[in-house]
């Protein structure tokens, strides 16, 4: 009995990993029509310049077009309520491969889930190099970076590493279940040799990054903390979210929180969470959360004014 048990606990992250690759955005190609009754237009700061860029994670994939994978779809939802449409030109989704300007409009360069798995330096070449491309044909445009996963890690990375000029045209950042402190899965050696053999994405070269950062923790974490803290300093808004449920992703990691426990961020820790049959590691579960979309609301519409005008997203 003892056996069976210690088999079942090194099994099941297995099964969940196995499991977890092939539906990483399970719902991200649903055609949505629906829209939200657009919030009164005095009440909004003018932010029709504000280009959203959606960075999805590790699995994901695109067929380069612009909007057929760009998953995000609650958010993008809610967005309709301050003048934004759920296929918007102002909504632009970020491929690990980089991507190219056509007729104005940014068209993200096709990639497939193998392609998530390059070291994290190569991901945020490729938006750096998003940034500045649509920059320059947009020279009015500013940003707000969105990654779920390791989309939030780039996203973040990015930010902390460019250029001045590029860094004023970032408005803010939101991370969602992100490896912001690298990773800490419990994977057994034998485990991982099963992952390599099969050529599984978590036994990429990101993973491998993330899992070394995470034992590098103490002068990491700190490291992360004070670029954090210069970014604010800087008016740069930084939101690192996380739910409890999730199991790929540990708060510890995704939620940055100072000396005293309290978040670093406008972002923190949200309570509950549930599992359902396409989302057994209950990562997913934060793309549809309500908070989560109030407070994208919020770069748009005073949190006061959002209340005021709730209704069901």
């Amino acid at each position: 009995m003892k056996k069976a048990s210690i088999f079942l606990i090194f099994l099941l992250p297995l099964v969940l990993l196995l499991y977890w690759e092939g539906f990483p955005y399970y719902d991200r190609d649903l055609p949505v029509q629906e829209e939200f009754e657009s919030m009164d237009p005095q009440q909004m700061k003018g932010q029709e310049n504000l280009y959203i860029v959606f960075l999805n994670g590790l699995g994901c994939y695109s067929d380069g077009s612009r909007f057929n994978n760009m998953g995000f779809h609650e958010i993008r939802k809610a967005l309709t309520r301050v003048g934004y449409r759920y296929y918007d030109d102002r909504l632009l989704q970020y491929s690990y491969l980089g991507g190219q300007i056509r007729q104005d409009q940014w068209y993200p360069r096709k990639y497939n889930p193998r392609d998530t798995g390059q070291p994290i330096q190569v991901s945020v070449q490729s938006l750096e190099w998003m940034i500045s491309e649509f920059s320059r044909v947009h020279p009015e445009a500013q940003f707000l970076l969105v990654g779920h996963s390791l989309g939030g890690r780039i996203a973040l990375d990015f930010v902390s590493k460019t250029s001045q000029e590029n860094r004023e045209r970032i408005e803010g950042v939101i991370t969602l279940n992100s490896p912001l402190l690298g990773s800490n899965v419990p994977l057994p050696a034998f485990v991982m040799r099963i992952l390599e053999f099969g050529g599984h994405i978590f036994s990429a070269p990101v993973v491998k990054q993330l899992l070394w950062e995470f034992r590098d923790s103490p002068e990491f974490v700190e490291a992360k903390r004070e670029m954090i803290e210069a970014l604010q300093a800087e008016g740069l808004r930084v939101a690192t979210f996380s739910t409890k449920s999730d199991v790929v992703v540990p708060t510890f990691t995704a939620c940055l929180f100072n000396d005293q426990g309290e978040p670093l961020t406008e972002g923190y820790v949200i309570p509950g969470g549930r599992f359902f049959h396409r989302d057994l590691s209950g990562h997913m579960f934060i793309l549809k959360h309500q908070e989560i979309q109030q407070y994208i609301l919020s770069f748009f519409i005073e949190p006061e004014n959002i209340a005021a005008n709730q209704s069901p997203l």
